[in-house]
């Protein structure tokens, strides 16, 4: 459920996606959901980026950030802190704030506008809940690869029965191999 209390989407499919960042070797791997559409085109409308000067030399994750774009990927929470950097730069008290980040500068704030009215603010939240079926079929898939996995390993060790184990000892115990080569018994 999203703000309002509207239902925003339902899981097509399920995927596991690797990102690499542009910016250096980083790259992860994660499970996601699949669904139609993430949310709306952000930002809603093109921002004047004529009040805002990146320094030379910030990579930004995302060098149109600018311009109304589809949401490709939604990462998760785990995963945000794995990338999210420590290192910040302010352009300016009333313009939005860099961040560093494994894929590059992150560009997020507000901006001050000459628009004050607050009639056709739209509020985006972006934010997912796995439900308990859609959980326990995620555990399911998982036990069920666990034993596809055990099924396939070849045992480093022989499964021998118990009379299979008494004669391998009573061979052992028993027979010895000399420096002939021949088997003898003791």
């Amino acid at each position: 459920m999203g703000i309002g209390n509207h239902h925003t989407g339902k899981v097509i499919e399920t995927c596991v996606a690797q990102l690499k960042s542009l910016v250096n070797q980083y790259n992860v791997t994660s499970g996601f959901l699949v669904l139609p559409q993430i949310t709306s085109h952000i930002p809603k409308l093109p921002i004047d980026t004529t009040q805002i000067q990146i320094p030379k030399g910030i990579q930004l994750a995302d060098p149109n950030f600018h311009q109304p774009a589809p949401t490709e990927i939604l990462i998760g929470a785990d995963l945000f802190w794995l990338i999210l950097g420590r290192k910040t730069h302010s352009l300016g008290p009333t313009n939005p704030k860099l961040r560093s980040s494994q894929f590059g500068w992150i560009i997020s704030g507000s901006m001050t506008t000459i628009n004050t009215s607050h009639k056709n603010i739209t509020v985006q939240c972006n934010h997912s809940i796995i439900s308990k079926r859609l959980n326990d079929d995620y555990i399911k898939i998982h036990n069920d690869l666990t034993k596809l996995r055990e099924l396939e390993e070849v045992p480093l060790r022989s499964k021998l029965s118990e009379s299979e184990k008494a004669c391998k000892s009573h061979f052992l115990s028993h027979i010895f191999r000399p420096e002939s080569g021949r088997f003898l018994e003791s």
